[in-house]
């Protein structure tokens, strides 16, 4: 499966760059605020958002010319999501902390309402690399633990969002993205969490 994707990311990643009569390259990053509700357990649970953070690159295409209303945008990611969940539990509150390493591949098609501002919705691909874990209760926390072994390698995402230029390629962008299917394929040593929901808020140049 994760074969296929790979191959589809790429040919998707090709047949724009063909069809592209220009291209700007750009980088960016920012803040990432994730939650992903617990699933199948037995004590009263919170998902609060957690703070994480991503950085990456992109690569923008008109078709037509510079100026096209309509643009492709294929971008790569580093994201570090921090997911929190707090368990309510006979002896105390029990704070569960995942932290999940992992790249993202969105292709997004970009439509610009005035030359500054633009709104975009697309797939992401999405590659969880590593991710460890631990708990806190009270002022006792656990060891962190590896979670790797437990991880779904490949989910797959939607994105939308908006972003703004404020000065030549200064821009600033918000984004939501729905992640899915669960993080972990096993919930053996982990919380068994559902989608992951995520917003990101960040800045960025375009060359």
């Amino acid at each position: 499966m994760k074969k296929i994707m790979l191959s589809a990311v790429a040919l998707a990643a090709l047949g724009t760059t063909v069809n592209a009569q220009s291209v700007r390259f750009g980088i960016k990053g920012g803040a990432n605020f994730s939650t992903a509700a617990v699933e199948n357990t037995t004590f009263d649970t919170k998902a609060p958002f957690g703070i994480g953070g991503y950085a990456g690159g992109l690569a923008e295409f008109s078709f037509k010319k510079p100026s096209d209303k309509f643009k492709a945008q294929l971008e790569v990611n580093y994201d570090f999501y921090n997911l929190r969940t707090k368990y309510a539990t006979p002896t105390g509150d029990v704070i569960g902390i995942n932290r999940v390493h992992a790249i993202s591949v969105p292709l997004v098609g970009k439509y610009f309402i005035t030359p500054s501002f633009s709104v975009f919705l697309g797939p992401s691909f999405n590659f969880n690399l590593a991710s460890n874990a631990n708990t806190k209760s009270g002022s006792v926390k656990s060891d962190k633990l590896s979670t790797k072994d437990d991880l779904n390698t490949f989910q797959l995402g939607g994105v939308v969002g908006a972003n703004y230029y404020i000065v030549k390629g200064f821009f600033v962008e918000a984004r939501y993205n729905y992640i899915t299917p669960e993080l972990y394929k096993s919930s053996r040593n982990v919380s068994d969490f559902g989608a992951i929901h995520n917003i990101q808020v960040g800045v960025g140049y375009k060359f």
